[in-house]
């Protein structure tokens, strides 16, 4: 029988492997994660790993976030305030009602289920593969 510590072992090592892959490519880590997170899904007869929803709030999103909070260069936030907030907003509620509505139509959900927090930071980890300064600002914050 495989043990959590196990469970916990490989998982982070498929994190660590999926991050360097990422950095070496020059695209977002979040995408990686997915991606590995969907093949990992994929795999048959692979144990069945439940994680309570305050476990990842306090220890896996944290990590996330923390990086892109500690890097922002407040003088561009101040002078891009509308669009951040626009896009912030905006596309979050957009977003998360398309989820909702697609979920409710080929799931059979009720439409309350696709209004979970489910927003994953996903930015390019280059600031290369922004158009400009602007937008690197706006879509960072």
């Amino acid at each position: 029988m495989t043990s959590i510590v196990d469970i916990f072992v490989g998982l982070l090592l498929a994190v660590v492997i999926l991050a360097l892959v990422a950095r070496r490519l020059s695209l977002p880590y979040p995408i990686f994660f997915v991606l590995g997170g969907l093949a990992l899904s994929l795999i048959p007869k692979l144990l069945e790993v439940r994680l309570d929803p305050q476990l990842v709030f306090e220890f896996f999103l944290p990590p996330l976030l923390f990086p892109a909070a500690l890097f922002t260069s407040w003088r561009d936030f101040r002078a891009n305030l509308r669009p951040i907030t626009l896009l912030a907003v905006g596309l979050v509620l957009f977003t998360t009602g398309a989820v909702a509505l697609l979920a409710h139509y080929f799931m059979g959900l009720p439409l309350a289920a696709g209004w979970s927090p489910t927003a994953s930071p996903c930015l390019p980890s280059s600031p290369a593969l922004f158009h400009s300064r602007r937008q690197a600002a706006i879509l960072s914050s």
